[in-house]
């Protein structure tokens, strides 16, 4: 490995350079397009991985009288500097010619010293995670000044190493495009069945000819403010299911236990299997267990309200959701499960105005779920549909499952190709062997590192939302200690929908197990985990936001909107050492209702004499702590503010 200075890597002249200002780059100045005028690359393009994206153009004129030296060519990678931080593009050969705006930074690297490929693998993995370290103090992360990026320290091993290296990892992408581009071809013929039998009711008619144009029968629908084929039907979706229930409550500490699926796993209809949580395997009731062809819909959350998947498979016999997502299975004697799932795809806005709350508890109670009005076709055209679909869908779901293999490989072997853990054959070269049979046949999975690398993601993870909170927190000039910020978690995860992977039980800590406690340290509250690479990530709660720009943006929005909405509702009007303890009750009481799923006072109270804790090295319980007045005037809160609807299954 050698060391050398990330302006090591570029040209010597206008090797990293930031977009212009925004005055010299605003709307007033954008003009048609034609052939003489000059493309502006937007966040976009880097975000959507598409060239194509974003329709602004500049003048030839004023491009070279004053943007010149921000043009873009083929080759050149472009960097998003500026909320989500340090993503990568490369701008294809047949790309219009244009320039970077100011939300964008261009690189063009030094090819004598840097392999291309190489070099956008390495970002990603390690040289980004430098760079976010000297970043300063903003609430929407930005890069640190340009100079102090050049003259960063970097270690990169020789140009050779850099090309088998990516040359392996691009053997693996590229199947992954290619299975990714199948399933997109797959679910477009699909669609356009779906489109021109159910949107254009040109289904074949009784003598195979398309009903619509050959004159078939239309009759208008009142709910629908339109014509549909004769024999269909509008109905709710409460009225066709055999299913219509909220997920668990994950309660357990790894991943050996049942899979749960979470609202984060939901994106696009495919299902992201390495971002569930875990249960114990004693899953009740046994009806929470997934089925294939089950419908899921996230129920709760900041921008994830209304997703839509359905489980084309399941990667374990026994998987549930968690309670932030709702599971459909509908009745097969009412309608045909994958036509009704296929025809809630696509309809996320529709549904989420059936959510109900303000912006930072927005939820979908099954109650409005059921609502939803469906046109369902005759039984007989939409089992022609499934007999269509279901095959594609299979092979969908075959591809998915090979891909999420391979991306695990993927992110896997770079840090163990750097650190000589993992070596990659060079035989291929003298024997001709494809480079996907070398890579394949040299890699030697070790069970006991993966696990270790599974377990330092996890903690990571963790961290990732302690921090955020904390943070969240010195925004709102709420002040506190562990112990509250531990109720803040708790209360976030169960209330507000936020992912935080922690564990939860009755302990004297409150909610927080024993053994995630650690993840506290007195000195900076948060130790320093190796992960995925060899270098260690410093939580410092003293950065004053520096670390913000590792968090998803997602995940920021969710837990400020809901300790905003936490605070300004229940806990502002208490202040210091009394905020503290009412968020302990509040959480308390909280956790008894989720256990015995009841708002029983009696039956709460009960629970609480059997928490055991201590209190300045005394035995107590929660029912010695806190009185029965104190517990019933917060559980009228918890029932006003809907918080007791949150863990109730």
């Amino acid at each position: 490995m050698n060391k050398m200075l990330f302006g090591d890597l570029l040209i010597k002249n206008d090797g990293l350079i930031k977009g212009p200002f925004g005055g010299d780059i605003k709307k007033s100045l954008f003009v048609p397009k034609s052939d003489d005028t000059y493309k502006v690359y937007e966040q976009g393009v880097v975000l959507n991985n598409n060239v194509n994206y974003g329709n602004y153009y500049i003048s030839k004129e004023y491009f070279k009288n004053k943007l010149r030296r921000f043009e873009v060519i083929p080759g050149d990678i472009l960097m998003t500097g500026a909320g989500t931080l340090g993503e990568l593009f490369t701008v294809p050969k047949n790309a219009k010619k244009g320039l970077i705006n100011q939300a964008l930074l261009r690189i063009r690297l030094n090819y004598d010293v840097v392999d291309h490929d190489f070099f956008c693998y390495y970002f990603k993995h390690y040289i980004k995670s430098i760079i976010s370290n000297i970043n300063g103090d903003s609430v929407i992360p930005n890069l640190p000044p340009l100079p102090i990026i050049r003259s960063t320290e970097i270690k990169i091993p020789n140009l050779s190493y850099q090309r088998l290296v990516a040359s392996a990892l691009s053997c693996i992408d590229h199947k992954i495009v290619i299975g990714n581009n199948i399933n997109i071809e797959l679910e477009a013929l699909a669609k356009t069945l779906y489109d021109y039998w159910f949107i254009q009711f040109d289904f074949p008619d009784k003598n195979g000819k398309p009903y619509k144009s050959s004159g078939g029968k239309m009759i208008y629908n009142d709910h629908l403010k339109r014509k549909i084929p004769y024999g269909w039907e509008v109905k709710s979706l409460g009225s066709i299911n055999s299913l219509l229930v909220r997920g668990v409550s994950p309660k357990y500490k790894d991943r050996s236990g049942i899979e749960v699926i979470n609202q984060r796993c939901i994106r696009n209809n495919t299902i992201d299997f390495t971002k569930c949580r875990y249960h114990d395997n004693d899953l009740k009731p046994v009806s929470k267990r997934l089925e294939l062809w089950d419908i899921l819909v996230n129920s709760t959350g900041v921008g994830t309200l209304g997703r839509v998947a359905i489980v084309k498979r399941l990667e374990n016999e026994i998987t549930t959701a968690d309670s932030h997502v709702t599971i459909l299975r509908v009745d097969p004697t009412k309608a045909k499960p994958l036509f009704i799932g296929f025809s809630m795809l696509g309809r996320q806005s529709e549904i989420e105005q059936l959510g109900e709350g303000s912006t930072g508890q927005t939820e979908l109670s099954r109650e409005n779920l059921s609502k939803l009005k469906l046109v369902l076709p005759t039984s007989d055209l939409q089992q022609k549909f499934e007999d269509f679909a279901k095959p594609l869908f299979e092979k969908i779901a075959n591809n998915e499952k090979q891909n999420s293999e391979l991306v695990k490989l993927r992110d896997w072997l770079l840090p163990m190709l750097m650190n000589g853990q993992v070596k990659v054959k060079e035989l291929y070269k003298a024997q001709e062997i494809p480079l996907s049979k070398a890579v394949e046949e040299s890699v030697v999975y070790s069970k006991e590192k993966i696990s270790s690398k599974t377990k330092q993601q996890d903690s990571f993870e963790k961290i990732q939302v302690l921090y955020t909170t904390i943070w969240a927190n010195k925004q709102l000039k709420v002040k506190q200690g562990e112990m509250a910020t531990a109720k803040d978690v708790y209360l976030l995860d169960r209330v507000y929908g936020v992912q935080t992977n922690f564990v939860f039980g009755q302990h004297n800590w409150g909610s927080f197990d024993p053994e995630e406690k650690k993840l506290f340290n007195t000195k900076q509250y948060f130790h320093k985990p190796k992960f995925p690479n060899s270098q260690a990530y410093y939580l410092d709660l003293k950065d004053d936001g520096k670390l913000l720009s590792k968090v998803p943006s997602d995940l920021q929005q969710q837990i400020s909107n809901g300790l905003k909405e936490m605070h300004d509702k229940v806990f502002n009007k208490y202040t210091g050492t009394k905020k503290a303890e009412k968020k302990e009750l509040f959480a308390t009481i909280l956790k008894c209702i989720e256990d015995t799923q009841t708002t029983d006072i009696k039956s709460i109270r009960k629970e609480m004499k059997s928490w055991k804790i201590k209190q300045n090295n005394t035995e107590m319980t929660k029912a010695d702590k806190f009185t029965e007045q104190e517990t019933k005037d917060a559980l009228k809160i918890i029932i006003k503010e809907g918080w007791s609807k949150k863990v109730l299954n």
